[in-house]
């Protein structure tokens, strides 16, 4: 993977495209929303003892926290383009490690982890591994307890264009 400044986030289009939605669902959508709960929450009087109140103002944190947080990852990010032959941003990557054993995992931006739904950074040390590398290739790399782990990649799925390849 090239080297970036610490603060860029690399993104895909596609990435690109759904944190501006999100960031549109949180400022157009959920913020006119919650203001309202709050001015509902007023009109019950006295705010010392209003858990409703308390609330509408927890979530009123957490979505201009949201935002805050999203603005500043649009503003840091540098969309690049995937390369049709090698892993990249978005792509679903089907990996077999020594044991024979398969999983299947998606690159994507820091801004769209999610380990759950094997959702893994670019700027992971699996994620980097695998940026670049195509079909039939057994990368290494050295997890967070310092173990060094190989998987070949079985196959890769474009995400943005439906393309797949595999052994």
């Amino acid at each position: 993977m090239e080297n970036v400044e610490p603060d860029v986030n690399i993104m895909s289009k596609a990435s690109y495209k759904r944190l501006e939605e999100r960031l549109a669902q949180l400022e157009d959508v959920e913020r006119p929303k919650i203001v309202a709960e709050i001015q509902r929450a007023r009109e019950h009087g006295d705010l010392s003892e209003n858990s409703e109140y308390d609330a509408a103002r927890e979530a009123q944190r957490q979505n201009e926290s949201l935002i805050s947080e999203l603005r500043s990852q649009l503003a840091n990010a540098r969309i690049i383009e995937g390369n049709a032959d090698a892993v990249s941003l978005d792509d679903e990557v089907e990996l077999e490690d020594g044991a024979g054993e398969r999983e299947t995992i998606t690159i994507v931006s820091t801004a769209e982890v999610d380990v759950l739904e094997n959702r893994i950074s670019n700027a992971s040390p699996l994620g980097a591994a695998l940026f670049n590398h195509s079909v039939g290739d057994t990368v290494s790399y050295v997890m967070p307890s310092g173990k060094r782990e190989s998987v070949k990649i079985v196959s890769i799925k474009h995400r943005d264009q439906g393309d797949d390849r595999s052994l």
